[in-house]
C-alpha cells in the first residue's frame, strides 16, 4: 500500500497545523498545561507527554530546549516528577518526563539515574505492577485523607505499569530486565477475556491497550501472532465511519490510540482497513490545528481499587469520581498528530 501524493500532502499539512497548535499553547514559563482539577492544571506530566509526542514527528529533532531544562529543575529531591509543582510525585508523571528525556543525547545522567530509581521504587513486589503513588509519596497528606482511604491510588495500575516499562526500556542507563519481565507478566495477567486492557486513570480500553501492547512488544514478551490477534480485535471494533466508540462515547483521542495500536505492527492488509479512520481524523481537525477534546481522564475516588465498579461518574466536574477533558486539547492533538505522522511515515514507499 502506498499513500498517494495528495494524501501525503494532506497528512503533512494536518500534522504541521497540529504541531503549530501545540507549540502555540506553550505557556510563558516554557511548559504546557492541561486537565483542570482541584489541584490545578497539570504541567510536569502534560509537558512530559507533549515532548514525548513531539519527538515522534518528522520535523522535530527533540533538541534540548527550554521545556526540558525547566522540567529538570522540577525534579524533586526523591528523583520524581508530579502532576504539577503542588502535588506529590508519582510514577506516571515521572515515566512520561523520563520518556521525554530518553530521546535526547545522554544528558545529566545523575538526574536520569535518580528518575529511574524513583520509578523502580514504585514497583509492587507483591503483584509485579507499578503503582501510581507509593506510601512515601504521602498523597494522603496532600488530599487530607486517612491513609487507609487511598489504597486505590496506591495500587498497581496497568496504564501506569505499561508506561513505566516503556520508560525504563527507552532509558539508556537502565538494565534490570528482571523487573521488566515481572511487570510484563503483570500486564498479561491483567488482560481481559476480549484481549484488551482496562485502565485505572483513563476512560475506555484504548489508552491501556495501546501502551500495554507496545510495552509487551518492546520487551519481546508477546509473540507476533498473539499481538496480531489483539490488533484484529481492535480493528473489529472500529465503526464503518472510521472511529471507535468507548463507553458509548465517540472520542478522537481514543480513536487515535486504537489507530496507533494497529500501527504497532504495520501489516498492509490490516492498515488498508483503517484508511477510513485517517479520513475521519483529517476531516475532524479544527481550523486552529487542534482536534476537539472529550472527557477522557478519569479520577477515581482514592479508596477505589477497581474503577469499573463505580457506576456513576460525573463529567466535567471537580473532585474525584469524575471524568474530565483536556480543555487545551493537548493530549488529543498530540496523540492524533503522532498517529497521522506514523501512518504517513510507514507508507511513503
Amino acid at each position: 500500500m502506498v499513500v498517494s501524493e495528495s494524501l501525503q500532502e494532506e497528512l503533512k499539512r494536518s500534522i504541521n497545523l497540529g504541531t503549530r497548535y501545540i507549540h502555540g499553547k506553550r505557556a510563558p514559563d516554557g511548559l504546557w498545561y492541561d486537565f483542570d482539577t482541584l489541584a490545578g492544571a497539570s504541567s510536569e506530566w502534560v509537558s512530559g507527554f507533549v515532548l514525548s509526542s513531539l519527538s515522534l514527528l518528522a520535523d522535530y529533532s527533540c533538541p534540548i530546549d527550554k521545556a526540558h531544562k525547566i522540567l529538570l529543575t522540577r525534579q524533586r529531591a526523591n528523583g520524581g516528577w508530579a502532576y504539577n509543582h503542588k502535588v506529590p510525585t508519582d510514577a506516571d508523571s515521572t515515566s512520561w518526563v523520563m520518556m521525554a528525556f530518553s530521546g535526547l543525547p545522554l544528558w545529566r545522567p545523575s538526574a536520569m539515574i535518580r528518575g529511574i530509581n524513583f520509578i523502580r521504587d514504585h514497583f509492587n513486589t507483591d503483584d509485579g505492577g507499578f503503582t501510581t503513588y507509593a506510601p512515601k509519596d504521602h498523597i494522603e497528606q496532600y488530599i487530607e485523607a486517612n491513609k487507609n482511604l487511598t489504597k486505590g491510588w496506591l495500587g498497581s495500575h496497568t496504564c501506569v505499569t505499561a508506561v513505566a516499562v516503556q520508560s525504563l526500556l527507552f532509558n539508556k542507563l537502565y538494565s534490570d530486565q528482571q523487573i521488566v519481565n515481572r511487570a510484563c507478566r503483570f500486564l498479561t495477567e491483567n488482560q481481559q477475556s476480549n484481549k484488551l486492557w482496562n485502565s485505572y486513570w483513563w476512560q475506555g480500553n484504548a489508552y491501556s491497550t495501546f501502551h500495554c501492547l507496545k510495552a509487551l512488544l518492546l520487551a519481546k514478551h508477546i509473540s507476533i501472532r498473539d499481538a496480531k490477534k489483539i490488533i484484529d480485535v481492535v480493528i473489529s471494533r472500529m465503526s464503518v465511519e472510521g472511529y471507535w466508540v468507548e463507553n458509548n462515547e465517540r472520542s478522537l483521542f481514543n480513536t487515535a490510540l486504537f489507530l496507533r495500536t494497529v500501527l504497532l505492527l504495520p501489516d498492509k492488509r490490516r492498515i488498508k482497513t483503517v484508511s477510513k479512520c485517517i479520513d475521519y481524523l483529517l476531516q475532524s481537525q479544527l481550523t486552529d490545528g487542534s482536534w476537539p477534546s472529550a472527557p477522557i481522564l478519569r479520577i477515581p475516588p482514592p479508596m477505589i481499587s477497581n474503577p469499573e465498579t463505580l457506576i456513576q461518574w460525573r463529567t466535567g466536574e471537580m473532585g474525584t469520581g469524575v471524568i474530565i477533558e483536556d480543555q487545551n486539547k493537548l493530549f488529543t492533538t498530540a496523540t492524533i498528530s503522532s498517529a497521522l505522522h506514523l501512518y504517513n511515515k510507514m507508507f511513503l514507499n
